[in-house]
């Protein structure tokens, strides 16, 4: 398939020379490697010679950041500020418009919950207000994002709402297919690098684990989350942090006498005297000193050497944003032949699940995954840690060899699986031939 990609300008991102600049970047080439022919160039040389276009804007953060500007919910920032040459070849269905929120999974559409009630801004509708205003039919906008069930959403939305015409969705688990690629762990001029393999094959895992003393758990946490300090205020107050990998960065400022979050339910994890314990504790530094560097291309193959089990603290945790969202931070275990627990948004598993992979409630209860209550969520999970903590190595080792087709299953299923191409392709089919 021959596509045709605009720029603004050749060698810049989308919207780079205009207010909006912060708030977007280069886009992943999804739709290019979905393509076998790709012509680049300036948007004007596509519609002077009246050709289909698609015209790329990748993000930064989430819709409030790239989508909100003023407080009006027909908020038109981002049209304003797209060239008016490519809003009238749009409007004449010859640009597919492409908002690249590929490496995020945050929802268009955020919901109040019996734990939080967040100022509730609706993206679906500020975009289809926009595309109304400019006379853009909906079918030529595209939305790329790793929530997965954000079609799910945006049916739902569309039907409360009577909509017929609508965007175009592509909801995939992105990071699969970014660190399915050999290069994506080949970042070298990040400090504190280490050994960077590409993956740590399962019999490395035996023989290394026969031989040497290994920490039950690992657990790293680089940027600050509200789920992620009360989730290491747990662990310290079920004393599961001594003797394990576990980082995090000090305590906001805004932490003062608890760790309680405002519609939360208490623990005593979050109160003293394990509050000013774990605060006392912090940092916890593993193999990355400084917390504001992103190592998301960093695969420290000793991490997962030398601990039996990874605990990820995914990006997202609450149920007011509706998403089932995987990082890399879930698909480096996989990478490791390294069996997983999930701290993460309710039903992460079942997804996991649903797209392919395999998990281990064979060998731990992972009834977790459907408990809505935060804390009781991270309880249930600290509990399961609690009794993996009694194992003896020889245990670890049967259950290892018990676990090698579902760790080798993970391992091939991320690898060979082909994520994004068909999704992308029928989109462009259906955007050519129109």
């Amino acid at each position: 398939m021959r596509i045709n990609v605009g720029y603004d300008r050749i060698g810049h991102y989308n919207m780079s020379n205009n207010i909006l600049q912060d708030k977007f970047k280069h886009s992943p080439k999804w739709i290019e490697h979905a393509s076998d022919v790709v012509t680049e160039d300036i948007c004007n040389s596509f519609i002077q010679k009246d050709e289909k276009f698609i015209y790329c804007l990748g993000t930064v953060g989430g819709p409030k950041w790239y989508l909100k500007h003023n407080v009006n919910d027909s908020d038109t920032i981002l049209f304003d500020n797209i060239p008016i040459p490519v809003i009238k070849h749009a409007q004449q269905g010859k640009v597919l418009i492409h908002l690249d929120q590929s490496l995020e999974g945050f929802p268009l559409l955020e919901i109040k919950t019996k734990y939080h009630h967040p100022r509730i801004v609706d993206f679906f509708k500020i975009i289809h207000a926009n595309l109304e205003k400019f006379n853009i039919d909906p079918k030529y906008f595209l939305f790329s994002t790793s929530n997965l069930i954000e079609n799910s959403n945006y049916d739902n939305w569309c039907k409360k709402n009577s909509i017929t015409n609508k965007i175009q969705i592509i909801s995939l688990p992105f990071f699969a297919c970014a660190t399915q690629q050999k290069g994506f762990f080949n970042w070298t001029d990040k400090e504190d690098l280490r050994d960077d393999p590409h993956d740590v094959p399962y019999q490395t895992q035996i023989n290394y684990k026969s031989t040497y003393k290994i920490s039950l758990f690992n657990c790293l946490n680089r940027v600050q989350r509200t789920h992620r300090s009360s989730f290491i205020a747990m662990l310290n107050y079920y004393n599961l942090i001594e003797h394990n990998i576990v980082s995090h960065d000090k305590l906001l400022d805004c932490y003062k006498e608890t760790l309680l979050n405002n519609l939360w339910p208490e623990h005593p994890a979050f109160y003293n005297p394990n509050f000013t314990n774990i605060k006392n504790k912090l940092p916890l530094v593993y193999d990355m000193i400084d917390f504001n560097i992103n190592h998301a291309q960093n695969l420290n193959k000793e991490i997962y050497l030398k601990t039996y089990v990874s605990v990820i603290t995914e990006t997202l945790y609450e149920d007011w944003q509706p998403t089932i969202f995987f990082s890399e931070k879930i698909f480096k275990p996989m990478r490791a032949h390294h069996p997983f627990i999930l701290v993460c948004h309710t039903r992460a598993i079942e997804y996991l699940n649903k797209i392919g992979f395999q998990t281990f409630d064979k060998w731990w209860d992972e009834s977790y995954d459907s408990i809505e209550d935060p804390v009781l969520r991270m309880e249930k999970i600290c509990s399961i840690l609690v009794k993996l903590k009694d194992m003896a190595p020889h245990d670890w080792i049967s259950l290892y060899n018990d676990m090698k087709k579902v760790l080798k299953h993970n391992y091939q299923h991320l690898i060979q699986t082909n994520w994004f191409q068909e999704s992308y392709r029928k989109v462009l089919q259906q955007f050519y031939e129109i």
